[in-house]
Parts: structure tokens; C-alpha cells; sequence
């Protein structure tokens, strides 16, 4: 039982009953109602200072006012949460009950604040980010008609203000960095007018401080919403909801949330009465309150309508409906069976409808600062209809909402997703309607659907609603019981055999039985049996928890089953040893690897320590094998092979039906081989999540559509914005906003020509559209491999997709290459008149393949790292093999461009001169998916040496082995891009 305490004004503080009564019997004056030694304070100085009154609606609690914060101006899109208490469903005994219990809550009287010293804050910093800078806000002006001489040095002062605040934003100039580069500015101009009366009135209206040039480029006021948290329960409020005017101040509340306001025991019925605010004191002495935790949240309905207001943005949303995909192949997620299943809903069409739009979610923590154990939440979404190469660019992630630190919300997020929520029903029901860059004077209507979230195993659970992975119905895709020993032990995750799904229409049955219980107790006890909880995203009628959420490659493969075995299998329990961790990473030094392959894995030696994620993906894919063989025992080896092969199956951009079944079932020997190599207790829940991880790329199309690689990069980007540790998440969100609200602002019309490439905004640029991307890509990857095709209109149509770099010279070839030469156009081309075939070619060193192989070098060229490439066209003894049974390895010499006439017409074709490397008898000694190939012996020259562009099948990483003394090249293929 909670001893009742009381208010005691001579204390100016809550103390025991007792003492309360010993203090009224020696400082209250009966006759006069006063008590003695009281603390005044000076009513002619109280700015700041707060009072104390009482609250009536908060069932009698006394609380702290202050009057010296106005209320915050929001988005009229974005609707205020319910979080008002219902009186009538108390029984009349708890009206009573909380009003005897006036008292105990007056505890947290004072806001419950603690007081608090910034004296490195100003009180305009302090102010700014809770008030609305009114009438101080100025559009910028953009000047688009011609004007006089006179005036162009406003014209350039616009133009010079954008380029500070693009630069400031772009490359993540800190404030006191731009404000010295706008002060330095502001005096040069000064003194430079002095001996030009032109730089003089350029000098006069330029911003001379970091407040004017924000003030001038609209930047003052925040673009989203603030909401208050409560550091207990998590709820949200909007700012000015938490103050109450009395007697002209204003009355900061408590929370008065209720978690279980039909509890059986009264008890458990009061409100959750924690504090909203802290109490802050100035260097100036001054006094205010400033929440504990604060949300910021983006509307997205706004985010969206701004979008669309770019150029072409409409348009590239649309571009997916022209694609041509082979059938049985994933290219992206327009090929995965939710995007087709939702093209109807319930009979009506949504995404087969121009103008409808698919979401995709995802929520992750991360830590703004190094060494401190301060996490914030980040949750973005994307528009899945805009191409894959435009989706997830900084500019097109909204930013939906920063979720406050310092640590993650224990069982879910339902009240940061409210805002969202709410949001997503109107995209849904009503839309948004709207002019678009496309449409500037008719508008639209434009309706969108989440229909997709991506994220790591405990955010999906917070987010889609199921309990943690370690219970027992742990799985969030099935119905697998883990079998659970005594408390505080680790569940067996053994056992892959298949179990029966879950679906949407039992999720949202249990969780309506959750629901409607009472207590906490019987709510969990139902949680555990079922495996699920209530998530705000059931609001939404159409959004499948079960099936929606995706398990998500770079958590399950790469930092999940990659990183605990070699972390925790075999360099925890020594299996590899300090040296030969030293061995491994001299093996690793040792490879050539191409320029485009991204962070080579480095401190190995140092137990993999500091590895990224994508150190771990190339690290499994490319160098494992090669690496530890020799190390490991031979089992093993085997049993982490068939991961590797599996994972290299599944990074490829583009997958078939067939390879996506082929690498399930080396997933699943995988398992199995493990669990009976180390036992099941050392099976983590990423090796049962493996079982679902093909259905969802049946449902999705290939990883890279919903990998979240974008995101921890965008995290990356985040933790950059913050300066100090003060309102960390208001920082991230307003230079985020910012950095959005100058990217899509419209340049002035005068020197576009000069300055728009400057801000990346050149419409001469040439733009491939996701059609064109599409059909050029399948054109090109059916050429790679296979049967070599015979057709002059392939190899022609295709020879545009591929662009010739850097100087060019002419080079003449003997009649034994030109013979040579003509041999491989035969080859490709068939029976045609070689006549115009000379031995006169222009020879390149690079080439840019675009988005199958990226720069392509020489090996006497800066690329040279690129010049190492596979492919499916060498014989022996330099004849060409057609058949495409075989990959050979070689090396690119440099790039001949040569334009002949073929029935008629004009065409020009691009080859490379390549030596190929001689096959080693110990080609299969370290098993797929490492060959062993003769180190510097080539096969002859011959006509296979010119090798048609398109016929390249990818590259390869370069490793230095040794057999029998004997010096070998290791050829580790990187992930092919296609997969057929």
C-alpha cells in the first residue's frame, strides 16, 4: 500500500502524513488561513517562473505553469490522437478514488521536473524549437523574367543565397561553419564596395548572419510536426494539448493516459500521471519547460503532394507498367505475386489504375554517436512505382518520423504510429487530389497502399505486431512451437521441417481476442499462446501483418547465420585460431578485386571486428571459400559452402523462379548439415527464418527490392545531422526537411544556363527511362550466356546499351587478325559479306556497361582492376565454342569500336581483345564456387580473342594460390547479375 503523502507549504514540497502534521501545528496560522515562512516569489519579475494551481480535469492535481511558451502552429493534415479518458466508463467509487489520490499525484506536482542547467543553449535556440517564428518568415524569390542591368545583382544574390544553403545542406557543413562562410561573405562584399558601387548594393542586401540567410530562404520554420512523449507509457501529444490556460498562464498536464481502463481493480485504472516536461534553467538565469522526449513527425500526404511537384516524378511512377520480363523471371517487385495480386482489391482496381501508388516501410535504430549508448528510431518510406535506380535516392525517402532515444520502446510503437496510420487511411479512401508537375492546372486524385515493411527481426516485430523471436511461437511466418526450456534458457530452434502458415484472417482473430481482455496478465498470457500482439498498422483494412513483413536478407544471411558461425561457431571456440585468422587476412590482401566491389573485409586478424554489412556480404560471397580452405575441416567447409552457393544465387538483381528454388534447397541442406554438425542448440532463430526467405522473394521479386541496404545507408546519413546532444531527433528532422525543402526548390529563371549544373538540376543530361533499362538489360543478359545466337539484329540493337570512355586511337591489325576479327562477326552474325570488314579499328580503354557490369578497364588502364572478366565464348587453342557449356576467365587488353555493313545498313559493334588463361588440372581443388586457373599462361590468339562485348558474363575477383609449390590464380566470381 502507497503511504499518502501531502503538500506542505512551508516545505514547498510532498511529505509523509506525519510530517505534514507536525509542520501544521508549528507554521499554520489557523485564524489568518496562512502558513509561516512561506516562499515568495517576486510577482514583478516571474518571467519563467512557474505556478502552482489546480488542475480540475486532472481529477484535482495540482501542476506548474509557466507563460512564456506560445502554442506551436501545425499541419491541419494531421489529425490529434485520442488520448482523453472516457470518465463515463469508471465506475462512480474511481471518481472517488482519484480524488482521493489528488494528493499522491501532486508527487510529480511541478511537472515532476528535475531541474536541469544548459548554459550552453541560448533562450532563442531553446524558444525556436517550440515556437512559431510569426510574420518573420519570407518566401524566397525566385526571379524568372528578364530584368534590367540594374537589377541582376539581385538576381545573383538569389543565386548565390540557394548555392550557400545547397552546399550547407549537401555536403553537411556544420552551422558554425556556414555562419562563418555568410559572415566572411557579408564583409568582403562590404570592402569590395568601396571600389564598385555595384558589389556596394550587393554588399547591403546580402544576409549578414546565419539568421537572415534562413530567414531569407524560408528555412526558420519547421517543416513537421512535434509531438510531446511521455517517458513512461510512450503516448503522444500534440504541444499545445499539454497546456491549459488558467487565469491567463498556461498549465502544463500530466499524462493522462490509461493503459487498462477497464480493469477490474480500480488501481489500475488511474491515469498514467508521468511527467511531460523538464525544468530548464538558462545561463540568464530564466527558467523553462522543455519536454523529456519529443517525435517528430513528416506528413506524409504532404511529402507526397510535394513530390509530385518535381519534374517527371509522376511520370517515372508510371513507367512500369511498359516493362517487358521474361516470364519466370524477377527483376523487381512488379514481378512478385503481392504487386500482382494487388492490382484488384476486393474487385475494385488500385494499383492496375493510373495514379495509385504501393509504400514500403521500415523502421530501424541506430546510434547518432559513436561510443554512447544513445539510440534513436528512424522510420521511412519510399514509393515502390518509381524505378529501382530512382527508389530509395535520398531525395525520394520521406523521412516519416524520429522516434526519441535513449533507448527503443519495449513491446511496440502504436503510438508513433497513429499519426501515420491515419494518414494511410485517407491515401486509401479519400487520396490525395492535387495538380503535378505533369498536370500543373487539372487536378488529380492520387491514392497509395502499404503494401510492404522491411526491417530487421525485432522491428518487424514491434511493427507488424508479434512477440519476440525467442518465445515460443516465436516465428512470425508459421506456426513452429520452439521448444522452450526452464526460464532463462534459450529455445531449441532445431528442426526445418515445413509447418502450416499463418494467415491475415487468424492473426486479426487472436489479436481481436487479446484485445478485449482487461488485464495485463490475461493479455500476455494470450500474447505468448499465440505468438502475436495488436499493432496500429491492423487499422489499415487491407494490410496483411503476416505477409507484409519481409524477412530481410542483410539481418538474416550477412549480419545473422553468416556472422554467428564465424564469430561465434569457430573463432569463439577456437576452431580458427589467432594465426591462422593472420593467414586468412594475408589471403584476403593478396586478391585483385574490381573498383565498383565496394570495402574489401579488413581486421579480420582482429576477429572480424568493426565488419559492415557489406564487408560480410562480399566476405561470404567472394573470399570465404578461398580463404579457409585449409583452415576449416573438411565437413565443415562443405556445410558453409552450401550458404556461400546459396547466397550467391540470391544476390543476383535479377533471379529466375528456378534459381530461387535451387537456392532454398542449399538453404535447407545448410540447416540441416549444421544442426548435425554443432547440435541444435546452436541453431539461431535467422536459420529457421531461412525456410520463408524464398516465398519471399516469390513475393517481392529478387532481394534488391527489398534488401534494406537503402536504409542503414540512409542512417549513415542521418547520424551526421546532429551537432550537439541536445534534441537530438528535432536536429535530424530539421536538416533532413531542409535539406528536401532546397532540393526541391525551383531555381531563378535568369543564368539557369550557367548555374544549373551546379545544383544537379541539368535537364541536358541524358535520362534512360526503366523501359528502356528493362528491355536492354534481359537483351543484353540473354547474350551473356547460353547457346551464342546468331542474329545480326541481337548484337546490333544491343550495341548502343554499352559506351566507349576516353581517348580513342586507330589501330591497324595484320591480315592474320583482321582473318581473326572476321571469324568472330561470322560468328554472331552469320553468313554475311565481310567485305566491308577492315583491319582498321578504333581501340578504347574503357567501356561503360551500365547497370550489367558497370566500367569495364584494360589492364594498361586506371580500370585495370575492372579488366578481369568471365565469360562464355573461348575454346581451346583460340577457337570460339558456341555451345556456352563452359566460363572461361581472361583479361581484357583494351576495347576496338569498328562500324561495318551488314544487308545494307550501317552498324556498329564494340569487342574486346582478351587473353584467355590456360585451364589448371586442379581446376576443382577448392570446389565451387572457386576455380584454379594457370597463372600467366594464356591460351593461343585466335578468333576467340575478340570477344563481343554483350558476351561478357561478369567479373572475378583475382586470388594468388599455391598448389604443390606451384603459383596458381583463385578465380572467385562475383554474383553474376542475371540468374536463368
Amino acid at each position: 500500500m502507497v503511504k499518502k503523502r501531502e503538500y506542505c507549504p512551508h516545505c514547498d514540497d510532498t511529505v509523509s502524513w506525519k510530517t505534514f502534521k507536525r509542520h501544521r501545528g508549528m507554521y499554520y496560522d489557523s485564524e489568518n488561513d496562512t502558513w509561516k515562512d512561506v516562499p515568495v516569489v517576486d510577482e514583478g519579475d516571474n518571467y519563467g517562473q512557474p505556478e502552482r494551481v489546480l488542475v480540475e480535469d486532472l481529477g484535482g492535481e495540482y501542476a506548474y505553469v509557466h507563460n512564456d511558451v506560445e502554442n506551436l502552429v501545425t499541419d491541419s493534415n494531421v489529425s490529434e490522437p485520442s488520448n482523453s479518458i472516457d470518465c463515463t466508463s469508471f465506475l462512480e467509487e474511481d471518481k472517488i478514488y482519484f480524488q482521493e489520490k489528488s494528493d499522491e499525484a501532486s508527487v510529480t506536482a511541478d511537472c515532476g521536473a528535475r531541474t536541469e542547467y544548459w548554459d550552453n543553449i541560448t533562450e532563442e535556440e531553446l524558444l525556436k524549437d517550440f515556437e512559431f517564428a510569426r510574420n518573420m518568415q519570407e518566401t524566397p524569390v525566385i526571379v524568372d523574367t528578364p530584368l534590367s542591368d540594374q537589377k541582376y545583382c539581385i538576381v545573383l544574390l538569389n543565386w548565390l543565397c540557394i548555392f550557400l544553403c545547397f552546399w550547407w545542406t549537401r555536403f553537411g557543413i556544420s552551422e558554425n561553419g556556414i555562419a562563418a562562410m555568410v559572415t566572411f561573405l557579408k564583409r568582403f562584399f562590404s570592402v569590395s564596395g568601396r571600389f564598385s558601387p555595384w558589389l556596394g548594393a550587393l554588399a547591403t542586401a546580402f544576409p549578414g548572419t546565419l539568421y537572415l540567410l534562413k530567414k531569407k530562404m524560408g528555412l526558420l520554420t519547421d517543416k513537421f510536426t512535434k509531438y510531446i512523449v511521455c517517458p513512461t507509457c510512450s503516448q503522444t501529444y500534440l504541444y499545445e494539448s499539454c497546456f491549459e490556460q488558467r487565469n491567463g498562464v498556461q498549465v502544463p498536464k500530466l499524462c493522462s493516459h490509461v493503459e487498462y481502463p477497464n480493469h477490474p481493480q480500480r488501481r489500475f485504472r488511474k491515469p498514467c500521471g508521468a511527467s511531460l516536461f523538464r525544468k530548464v534553467v538558462l545561463s540568464n538565469g530564466k527558467t523553462h519547460y522543455y519536454p523529456h522526449k519529443v517525435y517528430c513527425y513528416t506528413s506524409v500526404i504532404s511529402s507526397l503532394k510535394k513530390h509530385l511537384q518535381r519534374k517527371d516524378f509522376a511520370q517515372k511512377c508510371e513507367q512500369w507498367r511498359q516493362r517487358d520480363v521474361p516470364s519466370g523471371m524477377l527483376a523487381d517487385i512488379y514481378d512478385g505475386r503481392i504487386w500482382r495480386e494487388f492490382q484488384e482489391v476486393d474487385g475494385q482496381p488500385f494499383l492496375s489504375s493510373k495514379n495509385n501508388y504501393g509504400l514500403q516501410l521500415n523502421i530501424d535504430w541506430f546510434q547518432p554517436f559513436k561510443h554512447t549508448p544513445f539510440s534513436v528510431g528512424a522510420i521511412y518510406a519510399v514509393l515502390l512505382n518509381l524505378p529501382r535506380t530512382e527508389r530509395y535516392k535520398k531525395e525520394n525517402t520521406i523521412l516519416i518520423g524520429i522516434i526519441p532515444g535513449p533507448r527503443e520502446p519495449s513491446l511496440n510503437i502504436n503510438a508513433f504510429l497513429e499519426p501515420l496510420v491515419d494518414e494511410l487511411n485517407k491515401l486509401w479512401t479519400v487520396g490525395l487530389t492535387t495538380t503535378h508537375h505533369g498536370s500543373p492546372f487539372i487536378q488529380e486524385t492520387f491514392k497509395a497502399a502499404l503494401i510492404c515493411t522491411a526491417s530487421d527481426i525485432p522491428a518487424t516485430r514491434k511493427l507488424c505486431g508479434f512477440v519476440s523471436f525467442m518465445a515460443k511461437h516465436g516465428c512470425s511466418k508459421c506456426e513452429k512451437e520452439f521448444c522452450t526450456g526452464a526460464f532463462g534458457t534459450k529455445p531449441d530452434f532445431g528442426g526445418f521441417a515445413p509447418c502450416p502458415l499463418r494467415n491475415n484472417l487468424k492473426h486479426r482473430a487472436q489479436v481481436a481476442e487479446i484485445i478485449h481482455e482487461k488485464t495485463k496478465s490475461n493479455k500476455a498470457q494470450l500474447e505468448g499462446k499465440y505468438g502475436v500482439r495488436y499493432s496500429a498498422l491492423m487499422e489499415l483494412p487491407y494490410f496483411d501483418c503476416v505477409r507484409f513483413h519481409v524477412i530481410d536478407p542483410l539481418h538474416n544471411l550477412f549480419l545473422g547465420t553468416g556472422k554467428h558461425l564465424m564469430k561465434k561457431i569457430w573463432v569463439d571456440n577456437m576452431k580458427i585460431s589467432k594465426s591462422q585468422l593472420e593467414i586468412i587476412q594475408k589471403k584476403v590482401d593478396s586478391t585483385k578485386t574490381p573498383a565498383d566491389m565496394g570495402r574489401i573485409p579488413q581486421k579480420i586478424a582482429s576477429n572480424f571486428g568493426g565488419f559492415t554489412a557489406e564487408q560480410w556480404k562480399n566476405w561470404i560471397v567472394v573470399f570465404s571459400i578461398f580463404s579457409l580452405k585449409g583452415i576449416l575441416p573438411r565437413p565443415e567447409l562443405e556445410c558453409w559452402r552450401l550458404f556461400v552457393l546459396a547466397c550467391q544465387l540470391l544476390c543476383a538483381p535479377v533471379i529466375s523462379i528456378t534459381s530461387v528454388g535451387k537456392a532454398h534447397s542449399y538453404l535447407m541442406r545448410f540447416c540441416r548439415e549444421f544442426e548435425r554438425l554443432y547440435g541444435s542448440n546452436s541453431v539461431t532463430p535467422n536459420m529457421h527464418f531461412h525456410c520463408h526467405l524464398a516465398d519471399n522473394i516469390l513475393d517481392y521479386g529478387p532481394i534488391y527490392a527489398f534488401w534494406t541496404f537503402p536504409y542503414e545507408r540512409m542512417n549513415g546519413v542521418l547520424s551526421g545531422h546532429c551537432a550537439n546532444q541536445k534534441s537530438i531527433e528535432i536536429q535530424i528532422m530539421r536538416k533532413f526537411t531542409n535539406s528536401q525543402f532546397l532540393m526541391d526548390m525551383p531555381l531563378p529563371g535568369v543564368f539557369c544556363e550557367d548555374f544549373q549544373q551546379m545544383f544537379g538540376k541539368d535537364d541536358q543530361q541524358a535520362k534512360s527511362t526503366e523501359m528502356n533499362d528493362c528491355q536492354s538489360f534481359f537483351k543484353c543478359a540473354l547474350l551473356s550466356q547460353g547457346e551464342v545466337q546468331v542474329s545480326t539484329s541481337a548484337w546490333s540493337d544491343t550495341c548502343h546499351f554499352y559506351m566507349t570512355t576516353g581517348a580513342a586511337h586507330i589501330e591497324y591489325f595484320d591480315d592474320t587478325f583482321t582473318e581473326y576479327l572476321k571469324e568472330a562477326y561470322r560468328t554472331i552474325l552469320g553468313d554475311i559479306d565481310t567485305g566491308s570488314i577492315s583491319g582498321a579499328v578504333k581501340c578504347y580503354n574503357t567501356v561503360d556497361c551500365g547497370q550489367m557490369h558497370g566500367i569495364l578497364g584494360s589492364e594498361n588502364s586506371r580500370h585495370a582492376r575492372s579488366s578481369h572478366i568471365i565469360a562464355s565464348w573461348p575454346g581451346n587453342g583460340g577457337r570460339i565454342d558456341t555451345s556456352g557449356d563452359t566460363y572461361r576467365p581472361g583479361i581484357i587488353e583494351y576495347f576496338i569500336s569498328q562500324s561495318i555493313l551488314v544487308h545494307g545498313k550501317i552498324c556498329t559493334f564494340i569487342f574486346a581483345k582478351v587473353r584467355w588463361f590456360q585451364e589448371h588440372p586442379e581446376k576443382k581443388h577448392y570446389g565451387e564456387p572457386v576455380e584454379v586457373w594457370c597463372r600467366n599462361l594464356f591460351e593461343l590468339t585466335g578468333p576467340a580473342t575478340f570477344l563481343p562485348i554483350q558476351r561478357i558474363h561478369g567479373k572475378f575477383v583475382a586470388g594468388l594460390g599455391e598448389i604443390r609449390r606451384e603459383n596458381v590464380m583463385c578465380v572467385m566470381p562475383r554474383p553474376f547479375k542475371v540468374y536463368l
